[in-house]
């Protein structure tokens, strides 16, 4: 059995949304924003930063013309959902070191340092 990094979602900041824990949106079925998670472990201070989108179908729809690569899609937003599911990524990218649950917690998120080398 493999020793896995423990990951923790140590916070999370939406540059367009005030107090993301505690927003309602005026339709939760009309949602799109940009999400800022710090993901780190749990045996650590430091996190990396990661983002991703969050959208409903009809929050998506509004936006066709853009390039979006990473994104959460919930049929009806609410922090409760966002936050389970943000969780459930995160603990399933678990590897046994910090590069490889780097590299399975981009399948979900862009990563800051996403490209250097």
């Amino acid at each position: 059995m493999k020793n896995q990094t423990e990951l923790e979602l140590k916070d999370v900041f939406a540059p367009d949304v005030h107090k993301i824990r505690t927003w309602k949106p005026n339709d939760p079925f009309d949602v799109f924003f940009l999400l800022e998670l710090s993901i780190g472990t749990t045996i650590g201070e430091g996190a990396d930063l990661f983002s991703v989108f969050v959208a409903t179908p009809q929050g998506l729809s509004r936006k066709k013309n853009m390039s979006i690569k990473k994104i959460v899609v919930l049929q009806e937003y609410s922090w409760e959902s966002l936050y389970q599911k943000l969780l459930d990524i995160i603990e399933s990218s678990a590897e046994d070191s910090w590069e490889g649950s780097v590299e399975n917690l981009q399948k979900y998120f862009d990563w800051e340092y996403q490209g250097y080398k």
